[in-house]
Formats: structure tokens, C-alpha cells, sequence
């Protein structure tokens, strides 16, 4: 079970986000999500299914009271949703990601990944680049997630699905590369990229459903390994 964490401020379209991908729904009608919303998702890949539990956290204002830290517990992964239109919501993203950062962690202490979601870029997409405000542009966007530890930033559309499917994909794999780095880290391995490109993995590139695949094939081998070694006894 990989446990997701969907958080942002209010009306920034957390729970359009989660029907798109979970559903490929959309409703234009906005539904308050009250405390919290839980949807699951499977995803099979090769012979395994992974099994996304998200967890779509209610948008109060983050610096009020924050995000209760039992939500929070297990938790592998985040997508931090904004709104385009407001460069308010995109800069709260920052106490959302610390709050987040305060309360879970890796089992190597490092902060869990998560992803700058952008939302409802269906508003802007006719504009040129060039043209945008300064907040909507995507080079603005990367910079900004560069500077607060974001892994990246994606501009969506939950009424459109543009890029739903690749920011939880994006974010799966990334789940990926943190746990095996966090697992490298305590076999001795040292975590480094190139321990880990060393043994296959795709760090650079490649974002989508076949990185996600070799990822958890790696993983998964790694695995049933690991059960051969513990079957075959000290006498084998």
C-alpha cells in the first residue's frame, strides 16, 4: 500500500484532481471536502499490483492549527495542489510542504517526495508563454520548486486531465527512488545516485508508467531475493 498525501489550500481543485485520476471524472460543481476523503487506486504492473491509497486532506489554512499529524502517519508521498490563477495559493505551498516535513519522514530521516501541482491551467492555455503572469509561467514554476524542495512542478488540469495521470506517476516513482536510497543507505551502499544507477535504475528522465515499471521491478526482484536467502535456512 503506498499512501499518497493530496493537500493544498481550499479551491484549488484537490478533490477534482483525485476523481480525474481515480475515475476520470469531472464535476465543475465545488464539494467542500470536510476533515478528510479517501479514494484507492490500483495500478498493475507486470504480475504485481500496487495499490495507492490517497489521502485528500480538507484545505484549511495551513498556519491555522495545521495538518493534524495522524493524517500524516505512513505517509510515502504528497502532491502540494495550487491554483494558477492565484499566486497566493502557489506560495502557500511552502507551509504546506513544512508542515508535512514536520510530521513524517523517510526511514532515513529524509523528507518524503513531493510534487508542485499546478491546477487548472485550462484557464490559461490559449495564452502564450511569453504573455502569462509571471506566476503561471512554467520556467517561474521549476525555479520555484527547486528553491523549496519540491521535486517538480506540474501544471494540470483536473477539467481537462492534462497531466493527472503523470503527476502520480511522477510522484510513484520518486516514492520509489527515495525508498530504495533509503534502503542502499543502510545496506551500505551510501545512497549516492550513481551506487543506485549502478544497479539499473533510471534516475535521470523517463518520467511516466515505464519508469514507474522498472522501478518497481527492481524493487520487486530485490524482493523475492531477499525471500529466496530467508527460505534456504543457514544450512542451504
Amino acid at each position: 500500500m503506498i499512501k499518497i498525501l493530496i493537500i493544498g489550500q481550499s479551491y484549488v481543485g484537490k478533490t477534482s484532481i483525485v476523481n480525474r485520476f481515480v475515475q476520470n471524472k469531472f464535476d465543475p460543481n465545488y464539494k467542500a471536502t470536510v476533515a478528510c476523503d479517501f479514494s484507492m487506486k490500483i495500478l498493475k504492473i507486470e504480475e504485481t499490483e500496487l495499490r495507492l491509497q490517497l489521502w485528500d486532506l480538507v484545505g484549511q489554512d495551513a498556519r491555522v492549527g495545521g495538518i493534524n499529524k495522524l493524517f500524516c502517519r505512513g505517509a510515502l508521498g504528497a502532491l502540494v495542489v495550487a491554483d494558477i490563477s492565484s499566486r497566493e495559493s502557489i506560495e502557500a505551498t511552502i507551509e504546506w510542504k513544512d508542515q508535512v516535513d514536520q510530521h513524517v519522514a523517510l526511514k532515513n530521516g529524509q523528507p518524503i517526495p513531493m510534487i508542485l501541482v499546478v491546477n487548472k491551467f485550462d484557464l490559461v492555455e490559449s495564452i502564450d508563454e511569453d504573455q502569462l503572469e509571471e506566476h503561471m509561467r512554467q520556467d517561474f514554476l521549476d525555479e520555484f520548486a527547486e528553491q523549496n524542495n519540491f521535486v517538480s512542478a506540474l501544471r494540470v488540469s483536473a477539467k481537462t486531465s492534462l497531466n493527472i495521470n503523470q503527476c502520480f506517476s511522477q510522484l510513484v516513482r520518486q516514492i520509489f527512488v527515495r525508498e530504495i536510497q533509503a534502503s542502499s543507505i543502510g545496506a551500505g551502499l551510501g545512497g549516492q545516485p550513481e551506487s543506485l544507477y549502478s544497479q539499473g535504475f533510471p534516475l535521470g528522465g523517463g518520467q511516466g508508467a515505464g519508469s514507474v515499471k522498472q522501478s518497481f521491478a527492481l524493487d520487486h526482484q530485490q524482493t523475492k531475493r531477499d525471500k529466496k536467502k530467508k527460505k534456504g535456512g543457514c544450512c542451504k
